[in-house]
């Protein structure tokens, strides 16, 4: 599997949105060809990069102080949605505008559940 070149400041925004389709369309690949744990992966990865791209687009205003640390504190944490930060950064993002933004991550995040778990086979004690 390709790798993605990383990219910092200005273009980081480009470069995780570029991934965020790619791994998009990855999903609905692997949900063709029946892979369903695999194309849940694929969706929390898109979910990933597309939050580390709003992240970092809103950096200005979620963190008004971050031009003074460089940014390197949140550029640390930006797209980790299983992160113990992730509320925080929710709800910063919730407050400038982006609605539902905790609701989408919950999605990914069970997404996630999945991929790592999966249905249960006896479905006694899965979620799912």
């Amino acid at each position: 599997m390709r790798t993605f070149p990383q990219a910092h400041g200005r273009r980081m925004p480009a470069a995780k949105l570029l991934e965020a389709l790619a791994e998009a369309r990855l999903t609905l690949r692997f949900l063709k060809e029946g892979m369903v744990k695999n194309a849940a992966r694929k969706a929390f990865q898109a979910w990933r990069a597309l939050f580390a791209a709003l992240l970092r687009l809103e950096l200005d205003k979620t963190c008004p102080d971050s031009k003074n640390r460089g940014g390197e504190e949140v550029a640390r944490r930006e797209g980790r949605p299983q992160d113990a930060d992730q509320q925080v950064e929710d709800t910063l993002l919730e407050e400038i505008g982006h609605a539902n933004i905790s609701a989408w991550t919950s999605l990914a995040l069970n997404l996630h559940d999945y991929y790592l778990y999966g249905p249960d086979p006896d479905k006694a004690l899965s979620e799912y």
